[in-house]
C-alpha cells in the first residue's frame, strides 16, 4: 500500500511532513509495516506553470515533499521502500536521490500541451487527429470535422492558444469547440479549402485515446490497434 501525498495538486493526500507522517503511523498500526511500501505523488500542478522555467520548480516541490516525509516517517522507525513520483512535465527533473519510481503518462504519446511546456518537441509527438475541412465561412476562418467527440477539450496550458497545433500550419489555431466541429482561425488567411485533411495535435493526448474505438498506428504496415481501456469503470460500495 502507498499512501498519497499532497505536494501541491490539491487533490488527494495529505501534506508533507507531520501531516502525513500522523497518517501513516495509524496506517502501520491497522495493516502492519510489511503491506505499507512508501509514499506517492503526482505534480499535477505543474500544468498550471505560464513558462517552460516554472517546471524545474514545480518538480523539486514534487520530490521534496516525498523525501520530507519519508525522513520523518524513518526517523518514527517506519520503513519507506517506495517513493514514487508521476508527471509528464517533471519527469526526469524530480529523480532526486531516493525517488525509486517515475509515473509519466502522457509522455507515451506527447501532444501540444508537452509542447507549449517544453517537456516534449513537437517531432516527439506520437498522436494526432485527421480532419477534414468542411466549410471555409471567411479567409481567417475554416470548419473542420472534429470537434469536442474527437478532440480533447479539458486541458490547455497557458501559451497554448488553442485546443491542438495543425501540422505544418503554425499559424492557425483550433479556436473552439463543438461537438461535432473544430473552428480553425489564422491571423491571415488560413489558406484551407474544403475537402482538405488537416493533422491536429491535441492539447491533451490522454483524453483524446479514450474517446476512440482504435488508433491507427502508422509504420510499415499500418494496422488498427483496439483501445481496450477507455471510458469510465463502476465501484459498487456495500
Amino acid at each position: 500500500m502507498l499512501w498519497e501525498v499532497d505536494t501541491g495538486q490539491h487533490r488527494i493526500g495529505t501534506l508533507p511532513g507531520e501531516p502525513t507522517a500522523e497518517g501513516v503511523r495509524e496506517l502501520v498500526k491497522a495493516i502492519g509495516d510489511e503491506r505499507f511500501r512508501g509514499l506517492i505523488t503526482h505534480a499535477g500542478f505543474v500544468y498550471a506553470a505560464t513558462n517552460p522555467q516554472e517546471r524545474q520548480p514545480a518538480a523539486d516541490q514534487e520530490s521534496d515533499g516525498l523525501l520530507i516525509t519519508a525522513r520523518v516517517l524513518r526517523g518514527d522507525g517506519i520503513e519507506v521502500r517506495e517513493l514514487s513520483v508521476g508527471s509528464t512535465p517533471t519527469a526526469g527533473l524530480a529523480l532526486r536521490g531516493g525517488i525509486t519510481e517515475m509515473r509519466p503518462g502522457t509522455y507515451i504519446y506527447g501532444d501540444a500541451n508537452q509542447v507549449t511546456l517544453g517537456s516534449q518537441a513537437l517531432e516527439d509527438c506520437a498522436l494526432a487527429v485527421v480532419a477534414t475541412v468542411v466549410a471555409t465561412p471567411a479567409a481567417d476562418r475554416a470548419v473542420a470535422d472534429a470537434g469536442s467527440k474527437a478532440l480533447s477539450a479539458d486541458l490547455r496550458v497557458a501559451g497554448l492558444g488553442g485546443h491542438g497545433m495543425v501540422l505544418g500550419h503554425p499559424n492557425l489555431s483550433v479556436a473552439r469547440l463543438s461537438e461535432e466541429h473544430a473552428v480553425i482561425t489564422s491571423n491571415r488567411r488560413t489558406g484551407l479549402s474544403i475537402g482538405d485533411r488537416i493533422v491536429i495535435i491535441p492539447a491533451h493526448s490522454c483524453t483524446v485515446v479514450n474517446l476512440h474505438p482504435a488508433v491507427l498506428a502508422v509504420s510499415t504496415e499500418p494496422h488498427w490497434v483496439p483501445v481496450d481501456a477507455r471510458g469510465w469503470g463502476s465501484l459498487l460500495m456495500g
